[in-house]
This record gives C-alpha cells, sequence and structure tokens, in this order.
C-alpha cells in the first residue's frame, strides 16, 4: 500500500518541477505565486480524485492566495494590500465553506466561514468607498448577535434530535 501523503508529494514535485522547466524552455516569467497556485490546484485536484477530500482548504486557500499575490504582482489589483487585505479574509472564508461543499457532514465548517466571508466583505466594501466608516462601525458593534443567534439555533437543533 503506497502512503497518500507520498502521492502527494510526487505530483507536487512534478508540477513545479514542470514549471521551472517549462519557465527555462519557454522563457516564461517566473513569479513565485505561481508555486502557491501549482501547489493549491495540486492539493485540491487530489482531494477531489480521490474522493478523500483532505487537502481541499489547504488547497484553496493556496491556489486563491497565490492568484491574489499573482494579481497584485501584475498590476491589475493597482492599490496597495492596505486596500486589498480584507481579501484574505474573504479567501479564509471561501476556504472553510469549500470543506463544507464537499463534505457536508461538517456543516460547522460554514460558521467560520461565513463571518470570516461578512467581515472581509464589510472591510473590502469600505476600503474601497461603498459604504462608509460610520456604517461599518454600526454593523460591527452588533456582530455578536450572529454569535447569539447560531448558538440558539445550535441549541435548538441539538434538542430536536
Amino acid at each position: 500500500m503506497v502512503n497518500k501523503g507520498h502521492h502527494k508529494t510526487g505530483w507536487i514535485l512534478i508540477a513545479i518541477g514542470a514549471g521551472f522547466l517549462a519557465m527555462y524552455l519557454f522563457d516564461w516569467e517566473f513569479h513565485w505565486s505561481l508555486i502557491l497556485m501549482i501547489v493549491g490546484a495540486i492539493l485540491l485536484g487530489y482531494a477531489i480524485f480521490s474522493h478523500g477530500h483532505s487537502g481541499v482548504f489547504g488547497g484553496t486557500f493556496l491556489l486563491l492566495m497565490g492568484l491574489l499575490f499573482l494579481l497584485r504582482h501584475t498590476e491589475v489589483l493597482p492599490d496597495s494590500m492596505e486596500v486589498h487585505w480584507p481579501l484574505i479574509l474573504i479567501i479564509l472564508g471561501i476556504s472553510f465553506v469549500m470543506v463544507f461543499l464537499f463534505r457536508p457532514q461538517e456543516w460547522g465548517m460554514l460558521i467560520p466561514g461565513g463571518i470570516l466571508l461578512l467581515i472581509g466583505l464589510l472591510f473590502f466594501l469600505r476600503n474601497y468607498h461603498y459604504i462608509s466608516r460610520r456604517a461599518l462601525l454600526g454593523v460591527l458593534q452588533w456582530w455578536p448577535l450572529i454569535l447569539i443567534i447560531v448558538g440558539i439555533r445550535l441549541i435548538l437543533g441539538a434538542k430536536r434530535s
């Protein structure tokens, strides 16, 4: 029986080696964020095709972080990370939600995923001046209500079953 970790590591090394080889042979521009994207894509692909779904969170996170840094490097996102930092919270939230999509029995992943997505989206909208600082602070002062509502839902759901 072959160790699954060796399979993942093998595929990652092959992909990185092929990427470097292609870079030298075809004179492609290299940016370190491509390594994050390659490793993330391999972890995500391995999780999908192995049906074990381990690596979904890490694969999604690395793939999207690599994409974020590549977009910064190519200046598709022209502003500084001071403006784009909420995208990291959004990427974390998406990674949690992806775990739920692949393993619906782990619905608890929706709680941190949803919270991170909401907070990241609010700060992102604030940084791009779609909502005012005052409105953002007004929304953020009530975030404990979300925790209370989720807690009540969990208690009521546990009593029914």
